[in-house]
């Protein structure tokens, strides 16, 4: 299943890489995107977000990965290990259902 996933992404443009991908809790991932959101960086963070569970076999629930994810698209880095180790975002947990 995984093959014939990555052989349609690959279709479309996409280089994924299942065999790397590691199913986590996204909620703090989730959580982070809402933070993204608020500095108008939503998009950018979902789409870097599945770059690194897809296709780079990143780890998404590790908070120090997603402070660094969250950085690279204009995150700040203070704000998001601070939210990370918060309650922040609650209604993040209703995304994931």
């Amino acid at each position: 299943m995984t093959r014939q996933i990555t052989e349609l992404a690959a279709a479309e443009g996409l280089a994924f890489d299942l065999e790397r991908a590691v199913s986590v809790n996204t909620i703090d991932a989730h959580r982070l995107s809402h933070l993204a959101a608020a500095h108008g960086l939503g998009g950018q963070m979902h789409e870097r977000l599945l770059r690194a569970h897809l296709c780079e076999g990143e780890i998404v629930d590790d908070p120090d990965t997603l402070v660094r994810l969250g950085a690279e698209v204009g995150v700040p880095e203070g704000e998001a290990r601070r939210t990370l180790n918060s309650d922040e975002y609650p209604d993040a947990a209703q995304a994931t259902r």
